[in-house]
């Protein structure tokens, strides 16, 4: 009877035991998955930040390599163009503007490009050339077919096109010109289309006489008017993670309270010269952009290319696009 009642005793203590072993196993597989939970939820978030901001920047390089393809029909036929015809007879006030073409020559080996775009302007102007000064002797020589006063300078080659602009703003009072073209020697070596882009660019704004007489007009026509540039890359997409804090730096350094996000994807326009009177009245230091290492975004020059636009809708001034269809009109 004993010995019946210890084997029960044993077995109930056996199976007291196994269930608190099992209750301990069940608490420490709880508290490992709270753990691993944990972890992933945090691994969760920072991919989720990663995700965000290459998916932003996959979708904004596809958007921009769509359009760039949709332009490669008509960026090279200039020649066939069929724009309405605007004569100089009817900006007989231009003659008394002051005309200002802004240059960052990086890439020196497009001197002729450049200057065969610039023929296409048919009242003097001032050039303004930024570019390393062992190029200089060959830039004034091509540049002699011109109608223009040469402005030739070698700024230090940091923030891209931007800082060298803002440079030229401040040294020749450029917001007291009527009308300034800003362009560069895009190449965009980091893409597949970078000559594609240049040439929409330069085509939407130098492509031959009618199309720069047309932009002369439509500004001496529309007093809105404070910018104008290429229409299929002219975008309103919401600021790069990458570039917000620095975006966000620039419209508190220019006081701008509600700014508007519209650009010109590449940065070369014409502009009304007034735009620029912040930019000349509040000038950014040199060591707040960064060294040329070839970065692709998130500096300070990047974030720049919606300040333009901004200053723009700050004066109660317009952006006007104008197609690289050149059988549309743009009159």
């Amino acid at each position: 009877m004993l010995q019946e009642l210890d084997k029960e005793v044993v077995k109930n203590e056996n199976e007291r035991l196994q269930s608190t072993v099992k209750a301990l196993e069940s608490c420490h597989k709880l508290e490992r998955s709270l753990y691993y939970n944990k972890i992933a939820r945090t691994m969760v978030t920072k991919f989720r930040v990663i995700f965000d901001i290459l998916y932003f920047t996959f979708r904004a390089l596809r958007f921009l390599k769509k359009k760039i393809n949709k332009l490669k029909s008509h960026s090279r036929k200039t020649s066939s163009t069929k724009q309405k015809e605007v004569s100089p007879t009817d900006l007989s006030d231009m003659h008394n503007r002051k005309i200002a073409v802004v240059i960052h020559l990086y890439h020196t080996d497009l001197i002729e490009e450049i200057v065969n775009y610039l023929s296409h302007i048919q009242f003097n102007f001032d050039l303004f050339i930024n570019a390393v000064s062992d190029s200089h002797t060959n830039i004034k020589e091509k540049t002699k077919i011109l109608s223009c006063n040469l402005h030739l300078d070698s700024f230090e080659n940091k923030g891209r096109d931007v800082l060298p602009f803002l440079k030229a703003v401040k040294k020749y009072q450029l917001q007291n010109f009527d009308y300034i073209c800003k362009i560069h020697t895009k190449k965009s070596l980091h893409t597949t289309f970078g000559n594609d882009w240049r040439f929409a660019l330069m085509n939407s704004m130098l492509a031959d006489k009618s199309r720069v007489n047309s932009i002369f007009k439509l500004f001496e026509n529309n007093n809105k008017i404070g910018l104008i540039g290429c229409e299929e890359l002219h975008f309103n997409l919401p600021i790069d993670p990458k570039n917000r804090k620095n975006f966000n730096f620039l419209m508190k350094h220019y006081r701008i309270s509600h700014p508007r996000f519209n650009y010109i994807a590449g940065t070369m326009f014409w502009c009304r010269g007034k735009v620029l009177n912040k930019i000349e009245k509040f000038p950014l230091e040199d060591h707040l952009f960064a060294v040329e290492k070839g970065d692709t975004d998130g500096n300070l020059d990047h974030a720049f290319e919606r300040v333009f636009g901004a200053l723009c809708f700050e004066q109660k001034l317009e952006i006007k696009g104008l197609s690289l269809n050149t059988e549309k009109e743009i009159l």
